[in-house]
């Protein structure tokens, strides 16, 4: 891995002349697209690259490793344990994911092999950071006096910029807990219920001034349009610390507000094979082909119907991509995710407390 990084931090951007002719343009395209499989191919020990890439020049070092990888294991197909196919299958050094804090288990819950791969190839090779002034983003200002403590800044808004010890890693889920403490020591949260969205930097300032739902290529567990919150504060430190530039966001629910919903769709520990069936539903589509128009457009009219309730809640799928659908759970703890629609961002904005800027950390 650190051939590939050292490669990546090597390439050098082209310029095109204004006065080449079209035919001298062709071929210094065409040399550098074959020159960039080369190199590529060279350093990965990896062959037959450019079947994976029809315009390598359009697409970022994280795309073209993206489609490589799938292009040779087929990820898709969901049968690898994104962990193990990391380590053992691709060999990313157990140094470089110690390094973007990747190296535990908890870190792949709830992400496909798909998504875990895209998450650290983005981490080790691209890392984009907002810009920052004392390790936190440079627009709050931060000084040493303004650390570890509740700092009200524009419009009001709380933000709570949180410079942390380094924990052992193994021993992490029995420390968050007082990181939430120092954040709410200042917070009424009676009558209150607490939920929590784990993020970076930048998704954090985005949901404190618009909030909305967000949607991928893909369904993730409880549908295509959600804005997920968690009711476990450790749950979504372990996926805002995926990140260099981690944050948390955290929304103060009246008790009764969820329980008031009309058109929610609820899952428990009670009825846990309804909700892998809907996880399963939802993250497997049909496939393209011969006579699949009527079930993909089944599977749509059933994904539309799900994304137009308020609010689907329940469990956290663990390896999403396996068939067998189990639920994340620490100790006796099953933390529970919230996916609010479209229809309730508006409505979640004026519940939301406070935000919770980790100190950035340096690759």
């Amino acid at each position: 891995m650190k051939n590939l990084i050292k490669f990546f931090i090597k390439m050098e951007s082209f310029e095109y002349m204004e006065d080449f002719t079209e035919e001298e343009f062709i071929l210094s395209q065409r040399t550098m697209e074959n020159s960039r499989m080369i190199e590529i191919n060279e350093i990965l020990e990896l062959y037959d690259i450019e079947s994976a890439f029809d315009y390598p020049l359009n697409n970022s070092e994280v795309e073209l490793l993206y489609f490589f990888f799938n292009k040779k294991y087929n990820l898709s197909k969901g049968d690898y344990n994104p962990y193990d196919f990391i380590v053992n299958t691709i060999k990313i050094s157990i140094v470089s994911l110690n390094r973007i804090n990747a190296n535990f288990e908890e870190f792949y819950d709830n992400l496909t092999t798909e998504e875990a791969l895209i998450i650290i190839l983005t981490k080790l090779l691209e890392n984009p950071r907002i810009p920052s002034y004392n390790n936190f983003p440079e627009n709050l200002n931060i000084n040493s006096d303004k650390i570890n403590i509740v700092n009200i800044i524009e419009d009001g808004k709380k933000i709570f910029p949180f410079v942390q010890d380094l924990f052992n890693v193994e021993d992490i889920l029995l420390n968050v807990e007082e990181i939430l403490l120092k954040v709410m020591k200042s917070i009424d949260t009676k009558g209150k219920k607490l939920l929590y969205y784990g993020t970076n930097w930048e998704g954090a300032f985005s949901i404190m001034y618009e909030i909305e739902a967000t949607t991928k290529s893909k369904c993730s567990d409880f549908g295509l349009y959600n804005l997920y919150l968690t009711d476990t504060f450790s749950t979504a430190y372990l996926k805002a610390k995926r990140n260099t530039q981690a944050a948390i966001v955290i929304f103060c629910l009246p008790e009764d507000f969820i329980d008031s919903l009309d058109n929610h769709i609820k899952f428990t520990l009670d009825n846990i094979e309804e909700w892998k069936q809907l996880v399963f539903k939802l993250r497997n589509s049909p496939i393209s082909g011969i006579n699949s128009k009527r079930q993909i457009l089944k599977y749509r009219n059933y994904v539309s119907n799900i994304d137009a309730h308020q609010l689907v809640s329940g469990p956290i799928s663990s390896k999403p991509g396996v068939k067998d659908i189990t639920y994340i759970k620490y100790d006796e703890c099953v933390p529970f995710q919230y996916s609010f629609k479209e229809c309730m961002c508006s409505t979640l904005d004026s519940f939301l407390e406070i935000t919770l800027f980790f100190e950035e950390v340096t690759i």
